[in-house]
């Protein structure tokens, strides 16, 4: 049976203004660092950003994916191979 840990980002911001609110970048690297060791070890992973993390989750996770990923940056075109694999 394969291994699956969920993972949830949620922080208090009010995730009303339709942009960053705080500057997580920090903690989003740490996390990164950490699902990267799950994935290397086949452990598959489910995670999603609440608009209470930062106050804007489709930049968190443009962040978080080009963390994991090792590229500078990813469009957001090219973040739907990630979403829909």
């Amino acid at each position: 049976m394969k291994e699956l840990t969920k993972v949830k980002f949620t922080r208090s911001i009010k995730g009303t203004l339709g942009r960053v609110e705080k500057d997580r970048t920090h903690d989003i690297k740490r996390w990164a660092e950490k699902i990267k060791n799950y994935l290397d070890d086949s452990i598959e992973v489910f995670g999603y950003f609440g608009k209470f993390y930062s106050g804007h989750p489709p930049t968190d996770v443009k962040k978080f994916l080009n963390l994991l990923s090792g590229e500078k940056s990813l469009e957001f075109s090219t973040l739907d191979r990630f979403i829909n694999t």
